[in-house]
């Protein structure tokens, strides 16, 4: 659940972990680290590519644990960034089009 979390708390567009990290949150070896994502990649609870040359998990989606408060506040947060992101991108094509 840890290992979720760490997860859960990155950008969306940068959920990019590092064995190291997950050997860290998790309390495993990094020998362990491997296994323990095929297992969560083959449960379902995320979705993406495990990189073992790099000892890198890039990471596509992520199923919610639950919605508290806290989760709701987070993810309000990323959706006003994602949208600045957005708001941002649209003033950029429109000064290219003038």
């Amino acid at each position: 659940m840890s290992f979720l979390e760490l997860i859960f708390e990155l950008p969306k567009n940068k959920r990019i972990v590092d064995f190291k990290a997950v050997a860290d949150v998790a309390k495993l070896n990094i020998a362990e680290v491997e296994y323990l994502l095929m297992r969560v990649l083959n449960l379902e609870l995320i979705k993406g590519e495990i990189d073992q040359i790099e000892g890198k998990l890039y990471i596509d989606w992520i199923i919610p644990r639950f919605m508290n408060k806290e989760r709701i506040v987070s993810l309000s947060r990323k959706f006003e960034d994602w949208n600045k992101d957005v708001d941002q991108t649209l003033k950029r094509v429109e000064d290219e089009c003038e």
